[in-house]
């Protein structure tokens, strides 16, 4: 190994980086809904900010360990 040189100490297994991967469909789908819910008048900020951090998990995840 040389100096420096960066060794993945962890790897997604396949069957969970599919699941990450399938979570961009159920991500879309669920700003949809509140993006519906928005036009209605309805608060949606709680929701919003926990699909933003869903959506961060899941990037950092697949881009670190996957």
């Amino acid at each position: 190994m040389a100096k420096g040189e960066v060794v993945d100490l962890m790897k997604l297994p396949p069957d969970v980086r599919a699941n990450l991967e399938k979570m961009d469909t159920d991500i879309k789908s669920a700003r949809n809904s509140i993006t519906v819910l928005k036009k209605l008048g309805m608060d949606v900020r709680v929701l919003d900010d926990k699909l933003k951090w869903a959506e961060n998990i899941r990037k950092t995840l697949i881009s670190e360990f996957g």
